[in-house]
């Protein structure tokens, strides 16, 4: 690596680590707070609370580094072009081309590191925080439960138990579930033993003399039973829109690609798998984008191209989430190809950034 690499890239790396600093305090713990009511409620210890904000920041990394490499590149060059450094650089013979060999390399490490944590930190993260969070249900559960008392858990769960007769069995029990784009889910039982499953993120209740009911509205369907085995789900983190992360994030490249081909689910469900498994691969390339375009919206000889260049780079991450946001919707709808849809970001941008620095590099040549 050459003198002006190593410089250039010694300039990117400080902004860079600082934004990673600053977007991982400010996306991590905001995810957090979205469980905190409960956490707190199922008197999770400190260390469990820390080991959560670990498992979080894993998937937040994919967005957070395209994000922190094109904040780095403009306040980088930002900084260059108004020291008058970018226009030594042309007195002494370097092409404007050249300067952009830093941070093309740059943003290549980075969505090699981006496109890691999408393909295996997502999964990975997302498992362990359910896990984590299924474990302190389940810790909460076998304490002592006060009858009377309502238990809310995660979002859209809510348990009801009159007490207990025993150490494993509870009385009067009353499950809502309204996470069920169906409807909403509620299960009446006279008595409920907790099962054991230490090996899934779920709770088995063996509820006896009861009834289910299904539906919206006034429009409710009742099915008694006299036993009958209730499954709590407790690894979906998400119901009606909130949570902490969609449950499809959590599913590797493999498990997206078998459910977006199982022609059991219906179109809708297929193409959100679908969509998801391009959405992992063609987000981190904006890694590189990102880092080239920050150069080039940055290395104006302008006194205030570093404000500029802030503001514009903020317009830039705006239009291509909502891009990106507005593909999505669009091919879960069926009505764009889930390739297209997520990869169109990328075309868009790559076409912008090839042509923008083609002009700059002939206006500067």
């Amino acid at each position: 690596m050459k003198t002006l690499d190593r410089y250039l890239l010694k300039e990117m790396l400080l902004p860079f680590f600082r934004t990673i600093l600053f977007l991982t305090v400010l996306m991590v713990f905001g995810q957090m707070l979205k469980l905190a009511e409960q956490f707190s409620a199922m008197g999770l210890s400190a260390m469990a609370i820390l080991k959560a904000i670990c498992y979080s920041f894993a998937p937040a990394m994919s967005m957070i580094l395209p994000l922190a490499v094109l904040l780095a590149a403009i306040l980088a060059y930002g900084r260059l072009a108004a020291d008058g450094e970018i226009t030594a650089f042309a007195a002494a013979g370097y092409p404007f081309s050249r300067l952009l060999f830093t941070p093309l390399f740059f943003g290549l490490l980075v969505s090699t590191a981006s496109l890691f944590f999408s393909v295996y930190g997502e999964p990975w993260g997302i498992r362990s925080l359910q896990k984590l969070l299924s474990d302190s249900v389940k810790e909460s559960l076998s304490r002592e439960i006060r009858p009377d008392t309502f238990y809310n858990w995660l979002p859209g769960i809510m348990l009801y138990t009159g007490g207990r007769s025993t150490n494993s069995t509870l009385e009067k029990l009353l499950f809502v579930d309204t996470r069920n784009s169906e409807g909403i889910l509620a299960v009446t039982a006279q008595k409920g033993q907790l099962l054991p499953l230490s090996d899934s993120s779920a709770i088995l209740f063996h509820l006896s003399q009861g009834a289910v009911y299904l539906g919206q509205d006034e429009k409710l369907t009742k099915v008694a039973y006299r036993t009958n085995d209730y499954r709590l789900d407790l690894g979906k983190l998400s119901g009606k829109g909130e949570g902490l992360f969609v449950e499809r994030q959590g599913m590797t490249l493999g498990e997206l690609t078998k459910a977006a081909a199982d022609t059991n689910l219906s179109n809708r469900t297929r193409q959100r798998y679908l969509t998801a498994f391009h959405k992992k691969l063609a987000l981190p390339l904006a890694g590189i984008i990102f880092s080239l375009l920050g150069a080039l919206l940055a290395s104006s000889r302008q006194r205030n191209s570093l404000a500029k260049g802030l503001i514009i780079g903020v317009a830039v991450v705006g239009i291509y989430y909502y891009i990106m946001r507005t593909g999505e919707l669009a091919a879960i709808r069926g009505d764009m190809p889930a390739w297209l849809a997520m990869w169109l970001p990328n075309m868009i941008f790559i076409v912008f950034t090839t042509s923008y620095a083609l002009v700059k590099n002939l206006r500067k040549g």
